[in-house]
């Protein structure tokens, strides 16, 4: 059934828009769809065409999913970065900056044990999402498959806990963002990401290894 409405959506679009879109973003539509208006298709005898139908009524949402990339925010990679904030100089606050962070939850981690104070908490993206409004949390949530219960359920208690005081995310390119960045005196400056770098162009990893020498120096 899901392969079918894939078929019928897909020819909904243009041959331009067949062209530019992913099958992530396919997937991703169908399933903010599917979230906005579970009931009624669950009440419905023919989903598979009520869905596709709804689609067709409305080309602005196919639009506005195709204009943007896929995005997650994987609350279960943050694995990384609390080895590293273990490896930070201990007794020195943190300023924690993520690159790429999506909605940045990922900058919501709690303080670890044993590692020093996070003072600051800032990320950066080309196109954050909103998590306090309805089509951001929708959005985001879509990008988890259907089949990933856990997750999807993990994602939303993240979501939840976050809305009422969201992290600080500024629309900025990453290299442009690392550049204007200044240690602060009596504090250690940690940049990370976790699953940004392999998704740019070559010529944007070198420029944002520039970027970080830079910095550094």
């Amino acid at each position: 059934e899901f392969g079918r409405l894939i078929d019928l959506l897909f020819r909904e679009l243009s041959a331009a828009q067949r062209v530019r879109i992913r099958r992530a973003n396919l997937l991703g539509l169908v399933h903010d769809v599917v979230q906005r208006a579970r009931d009624e298709l669950v009440a419905n005898s023919a989903p598979v065409e009520k869905l596709n139908t709804a689609l067709a009524e409305h080309p602005d949402v196919i639009a506005d999913f195709i204009k943007h990339p896929p995005q997650t925010n994987e609350p279960g990679r943050q694995q990384p970065l609390v080895l590293a904030l273990h490896e930070a100089p201990p007794g020195i606050p943190v300023d924690l900056v993520e690159l790429g962070c999506s909605a940045g939850l990922n900058l919501l981690i709690r303080q670890p044990a044993d590692a020093p104070t996070i003072a600051s908490r800032t990320g950066c993206d080309t196109n954050p999402i909103d998590i306090t409004t309805v089509e951001g949390r929708a959005r985001l949530s879509s990008y988890v498959w259907v089949d990933h219960t856990s997750r999807f359920n993990t994602l939303g208690q993240r979501i939840e806990s976050a809305v009422p005081n969201p992290p600080t995310v500024v629309r900025a390119d990453a290299v442009e963002f690392v550049a204007s960045l200044a240690p602060r005196a009596g504090t250690t400056l940690l940049v990370w990401s976790s699953a940004f770098i392999p998704y740019l162009p070559d010529s944007q990893v070198r420029a944002l290894a520039d970027a970080f020498d830079s910095l550094a120096h």
